[in-house]
Parts: C-alpha cells; structure tokens; sequence
C-alpha cells in the first residue's frame, strides 16, 4: 500500500549544523536542496503527490537574496527533465504577502501551476504558511461568499460543513495527506497543512534533513504499509 500524498517535513539542521561544526546556513542550505532528491524519490517509489517544507530558522532569518537564489535551484531542480520527478504539477503553498519582497516576487515570476494534470506528479512547496491563519482565510472567504449571496447568519450555520469550509481553502485543490514524515526525530505535527492531515499517519524519522537518505523514506513507506488506518475513528 503506497500513499497517495506523502507531506515531508525537513526539520533538524540546527542540530546537524551544531554536530558538525558547520553555520547554520550550510544546514539550511542542504536541507533546503534536499526537496529536489526527496521529490525524485517519492516519484519513483509510485507516489501521486508530495508536499515539501523545510521551516525557517528561528531570529531575523537569512538573506532574501541568498534564500531566493535556493528557491530558483530547488523549482529548476525539480522541473529538471534529469530530475527524475517526470512532468510535474509544480505548486507554492502559502501566502506571498507573509514573505520579504525579494523573495515574494521571486516565488511570483516561478511560474507555479495552479491546476493539476491527471497522472502527472504532484511537488507543492510549502514557504509563508501558517496553517491556522489557512483555515481562518477559509472561513473569512465562506463567510464573504455567502454575504455576496444574500444569505443570513442562520442559513450559514446551517449550511457548514467540513466540504464547504474545505473548498474555501486556499490549498483546497490538494488531495488529503495520507502520511506526514518529518526528520530530526522531534515528533510534533509542523502545521503544515493541518486540515488535508487530519487523518494522516505519522512517521518520525531519527535523522536531521541533511543525513536523510532514500532508505530513510523507504523505511518509512514500509511502517506506513503495516499500518491500518482508521481515519480519525
């Protein structure tokens, strides 16, 4: 049993950079460059989609133009046709008005996609994403619909449910997660797209982003395939 759509979370360079005498930067760097062979790998082993997200480092954070130039060799990486993703569906997940301007609109001239192609692969890349804030702007659109719609207060609550509010999602064309990995061992959700994994499975891999390795994933495809999901139930 494959997932469907995997969301990795590439987490652990602090301590990886702390471990080997490395700046933080160069952690970063290599965990961020990373997305390219994880995607390449899911590929591979028959995944439909993946969602990648590496989270920023914690103070000022790191120079727009330096971290503009990672973003420009990750998307190139990937749509690389030596990649080994095949054709992709290319996406960004978050909102470019939560990121510094160079680096918004650097992510505004990528040329991501917004519709997929069916049995193409699937790469979203998560940066300016706060999950919480997604499921609150969903709420805010609905609510805007239904007053542009005539609709009053009580017809509104009467009328939500999980499919309405979901389709209000700015991610709302994404599959649900079927399993989140997240390397550094640290096992906490990221909030990365909490709504789709709601009922995903978790896998928490005891390596920091730059030491994972294709049998990293392919030991935890094997836990996932053990697994009886239940599906919040």
């Amino acid at each position: 049993m494959t997932p469907q759509h995997i969301a990795v979370v590439l987490d652990g360079y602090g301590p990886w950079a702390a471990a080997h005498g490395e700046p933080e930067s160069e952690a970063y760097r290599r965990s961020f460059t990373k997305q390219v062979d994880v995607a390449a790998w899911c590929h591979a082993e028959g995944v439909a989609e993946v969602t990648l997200y590496v989270p920023a480092p914690p103070g000022p954070g790191l120079d727009e133009e330096w971290t503009a130039s990672l973003w420009r060799r990750v998307i190139d990486g990937i749509r690389h046709p030596r990649s080994g993703t095949g054709e992709v569906t290319l996406r960004h997940v978050g909102d470019l008005s939560r990121l510094p301007d160079r680096l918004a609109k650097e992510l505004s001239e990528s040329r991501f996609d917004t519709r997929s192609v069916p049995g193409r692969f699937g790469v979203n890349l998560v940066l300016g994403y706060e999950g919480r804030a997604e499921i609150v702007q969903a709420v805010r659109a609905m609510l805007h619909t239904a007053q542009e719609e005539g609709e009053d207060l009580g017809k509104i609550a009467s009328r939500l449910d999980s499919e309405r509010l979901g389709a209000h999602l700015p991610s709302a064309a994404l599959p649900p997660v079927d399993l989140v990995i997240r390397t550094s061992g640290s096992r906490r959700p990221a909030g990365v797209l909490p709504w789709h994994a709601a009922y995903a499975e978790f896998h928490f891999a005891g390596v920091p982003a730059p030491d994972f390795t294709r049998e990293h994933l392919l030991a935890a495809l094997g836990a996932y395939a053990h697994r009886h999901r239940r599906f919040g139930k």
